[in-house]
């Protein structure tokens, strides 16, 4: 696979394990809740066990980078549906790509990527709902104006 390609696919499976998380914990179904940190790590599982069956010709440490990424992927995907909406979660999720791609390259020989991964995920989180705010209140004051 071409390097192009795997940014591209990288990029996707980010969405799909945010998108998923986010819509199975926001399932409100009385017999069947698993919360946030449980669909987390179902979807993980589920996405890492699809990746690894797909006949990718991928080395094993780009494998282990889509795992990660899947992951945190998912941190992401935890937010709470009350205040990110889904174009909001799917900006914060090209967020964190980018952040995450910048920090991979800085903390590659980490043994406890864990701490990185949740870390980015509320770096971007905080910066795009910020940022969503910032503009939500420019345009209402705008508003207010005419």
């Amino acid at each position: 696979m071409r390097r192009e390609s795997f940014i591209l696919f990288s990029m996707l499976i980010c969405q799909v394990a945010s998108f998923l998380t986010y819509y199975i914990h926001s399932l409100k179904i009385k017999t069947f809740s698993l919360g946030k940190i449980k669909t987390s790590a179902l979807v993980t599982l589920l996405l890492v066990a699809v990746i690894k069956f797909i006949p990718l010709s991928l080395p094993l440490k780009d494998f282990h980078h889509l795992e990660l990424l899947i992951l945190g992927s998912t941190f992401v995907g935890m937010a709470d549906e009350n205040k990110f909406n889904p174009f909001e979660l799917f900006i914060t999720c090209l967020c964190f790509y980018l952040l995450y791609e910048t920090t991979y390259v800085i903390f590659n020989d980490s043994n406890k990527p864990g701490g990185i991964l949740g870390f980015v995920a509320f770096i971007s989180s905080v910066l795009i709902s910020g940022l969503f705010y910032f503009l939500r209140s420019k345009r209402l004051k705008s508003l207010d104006k005419l």
